[in-house]
């Protein structure tokens, strides 16, 4: 077996890249609950948490049926992972929106 070869401080910026993405560009799913008061931004701060790990799981495992570790770059699973967690962010973004929006 042998070893795959990639350079790896390029691909530290491009992970590094890559998670600021994930996580600061990416919208909170729950922004359209209202924030004006305190239950409000309590609320939304308290379902952005509890959603975090089934998103994270979600998109992990979504990414390990595309990527196969031993064979290919690393590139590519980071991609992956990034991808489909912004997905399903947005994904859950228009859900809540939608609800939000009928619920008024």
């Amino acid at each position: 077996m042998s070893k795959k070869r990639y350079n790896k401080n390029i691909y530290k910026r491009f992970k590094n890249f890559n998670a600021v993405v994930r996580d600061k560009i990416t919208p909170n799913p729950f922004d359209s609950i209202k924030k004006n008061f305190l239950c409000g931004r309590l609320i939304n701060e308290f379902c952005n948490q509890i959603t975090k790990k089934p998103i994270h799981k979600l998109a992990f495992n979504t990414t390990n049926k595309f990527y196969d570790k031993k064979n290919d770059s690393p590139y590519k699973g980071s991609v992956f992972y990034t991808f489909f967690k912004v997905l399903y962010c947005g994904l859950l973004g228009v859900i809540i929106r939608f609800i939000t929006l009928v619920l008024r």
